[in-house]
């Protein structure tokens, strides 16, 4: 049996209609190929409807109501056809599956199935329920069979390499069409024993019949010789044909161990490739493994740059409030100064008025008390001014060595650009 296309549409997740010509490049000239992709894509999609047109069953739903689980969600109808040559001829299975009036809130309706020629297109006069018989006729495999030899999908790897010896010996038998040697091998068998059971009946007769005339006797004797020359010859013959049957069996074993090896080893080549992604990014990280400390100092530089930056910024913004202020009570201070002398001539030229004399005395002291405050404010806004000019010069300072440091440590992360992203 030799699968040659798959058409489906609305089947589990793939909505829509597909098709798929493994007779056709590039996939008939590939000899092996692989069916991968992430969980959802699919994949097992294609093996369901490869199974559910030629038998009405999928391995992950049992036969019956479960079967129409298949069918994509929010669609009215779903369908599946595949064609596969066998015994020489090219055939076409068809399953398919209905809602009334196409709408997805619909009933289901009765599952159709039918199984023709591809030449002339005629559906055989089957029964929906009589097509997978008539295809496990035709193919030699029932469903289990087909699932174990052919499609192997996923967990049923597993299961053909746990079956019995009987029932996997049975398998390769129909798979590798050596039941007629068994057969022969049994004819040889049941030959070899009648002519044994002839031999034993002679050989009682001469010992219960009378003498024989010379000539009966000559007669007999060929007669026995030719059936020793008959026996050995079928003996000989019995003995080929089990040495045939044991080679036979002998190539089955190999032939299922190399197709053992050879799904095992796409396996292996489907992860190895499927890994190389990661084996480069190792690669990659193992050769700036040596630069990560570097790589960790330009980012620690930058965080402070930027600290720095966002302290220089919140000081350039305050020095003008501390200026102003400065500003202000420098003013006060002049104005506290002049009225302080204004008061000082007042009271020169008040002193003969003896009775004014306490009362300008009395704002003197009050003003010359709001002189030394407004100075003593002076004296720590001009501190205080100080200290943030020294803080900024200071900021400044470290800003003008982080920002040459930044700048060393940019040139070397342009220079091995290809190895900024092995930080993750």
């Amino acid at each position: 049996m030799k699968i040659l296309s798959v058409r489906f549409s609305n089947l589990n997740s793939l909505q829509g209609e597909h098709h798929i010509r493994f007779n056709e490049p590039p996939l008939s000239e590939s000899g092996l190929f692989a069916i991968t992709g992430p969980t959802g894509a699919g994949k097992t999609t294609i093996l369901d409807a490869i199974t559910v047109a030629l038998y009405g069953e999928v391995p992950r739903h049992s036969s019956g109501r479960n079967i129409r689980e298949i069918m994509t969600r929010h669609t009215g109808e779903c369908k599946s056809e595949v064609e596969f040559l066998a015994q020489g001829q090219q055939y076409r299975a068809t399953w398919s599956l209905r809602r009334s009036r196409g709408k997805a809130t619909g009933e289901f309706q009765s599952v159709h199935m039918e199984l023709c020629l591809v030449n002339d297109l005629k559906p055989f006069d089957l029964r929906p329920s009589d097509v997978p018989k008539k295809v496990a006729e035709i193919v030699g495999l029932d469903f289990q069979q087909f699932l174990r030899s052919v499609m192997l999908s996923q967990g049923d790897f597993t299961r053909f390499l746990m079956a019995n010896e009987n029932e996997r010996g049975q398998l390769l038998e129909k798979l590798t069409d050596t039941r007629i040697y068994s057969q022969i091998s049994m004819a040889a068998f049941e030959k070899f024993r009648a002519e044994q059971q002839k031999l034993g009946e002679l050989q009682r007769q001469l010992q219960t019949d009378q003498l024989l005339t010379e000539e009966a006797q000559q007669e007999l004797t060929a007669e026995i010789n030719t059936l020793k020359t008959a026996l050995e010859a079928n003996q000989q013959q019995l003995k080929n044909y089990s040495e045939q049957k044991a080679w036979l069996l002998n190539l089955s074993k190999l032939t299922s161990k190399n197709a053992i090896t050879a799904a095992e080893l796409a396996l292996t080549q489907e992860k190895d490739q499927a890994w190389q992604p990661h084996r480069q990014k190792l690669a990659q990280h193992e050769e700036a493994l040596p630069f990560q400390s570097d790589l960790i100092l330009l980012t620690e530089s930058k965080r402070q740059h930027q600290a720095l930056a966002q302290a220089l910024s919140d000081l350039q913004n305050q020095l003008p409030e501390q200026e102003n202020l400065v500003k202000v009570v420098t003013e006060k201070a002049l104005f506290a100064e002049q009225e302080q002398q204004t008061a000082q001539q007042k009271f020169t030229e008040a002193e003969p008025k003896l009775d004014l004399v306490l009362q300008q005395d009395s704002r003197l002291h009050e003003q010359l008390t709001q002189f030394k405050k407004e100075k003593t404010v002076l004296s720590q806004a001009q501190a205080s001014v100080q200290k943030l000019k020294e803080e900024s010069e200071n900021y400044a300072n470290q800003l003008v060595h982080f920002t040459a440091q930044e700048k060393e440590l940019s040139d070397w992360l342009t220079q091995n650009q290809q190895d900024a992203e092995l930080s993750a």
